[in-house]
């Protein structure tokens, strides 16, 4: 089977980290084996080791911790993760290494990984996804944008560097699929709705319904 790519592209909160694991079980329980890649990975590793943090980046990835990702830190110098994160990567690493770096270090990763299908629950910058997808060939990558809304109000990307570049990234690799789906948060039938919406998606991408 030729890799699969399946990306959830969303604001923080959107419930992208939640579509990634139920992609997992679908592809389980179809005898595939499913990656959870993080394009932003090997920059928040890097501020983590840079700075001294006792703890992974993974902390923030828990409801219990979640909110800290915004607070400031004076290990940071008054930046949350979030802004050092953002930092990282706009102003060290892109300046340095060109608009695509975080892409091809992702590419570099999947090529060791022995997966049918790599899920990755971040994505907002056009020039990331450009290596990625051409690893793999467009026809091959799934583009999932997840609009959200919670107690009403629509989530965004305000105070986040990130977008909604699905059209973008199909006017480029025309092949690429593209899918625009909502996730109302509310109460468990909602969740529920949003989880089959994810798995219908991805299992007629995958050829499995």
């Amino acid at each position: 089977m030729k890799k699969k790519v399946i990306v959830f592209n969303g604001p923080p909160g959107s419930g992208k980290d939640y579509a990634v694991r139920a992609v997992g079980a679908t592809c389980t329980k179809a005898g595939l084996v499913c990656a959870h890649n993080k394009i932003i990975q090997p920059v928040k590793e890097a501020v983590h080791k840079l700075f001294g943090m006792t703890h992974g980046p993974d902390r923030y990835d828990v409801d219990l911790y979640r909110a800290e990702k915004e607070q400031p830190l004076e290990k940071l110098f008054g930046l949350s993760p979030r802004q050092a994160y953002i930092w990282m990567s706009n102003d060290v690493l892109k300046p340095t290494f060109g608009d695509d770096v975080l892409g091809l270090m992702a590419a570099n990763v999947m090529k060791g990984q022995h997966a049918d299908v790599h899920a990755f629950s971040d994505g907002g910058f056009l020039d990331e996804w450009l290596p990625i997808t051409d690893l793999v060939g467009p026809a091959n990558v799934l583009f999932i944008e997840i609009h959200a809304t919670r107690d009403g109000k629509a989530l965004d990307y305000n105070g986040d560097s990130r977008s909604y570049i699905g059209d973008s990234l199909v006017l480029a690799r025309p092949a690429v699929t593209l899918r625009k789906i909502h996730n109302e948060f509310g109460d468990n039938n909602d969740r529920e709705l949003f989880r089959g919406m994810v798995i219908g998606v991805a299992n007629k991408f995958l050829g499995l319904d």
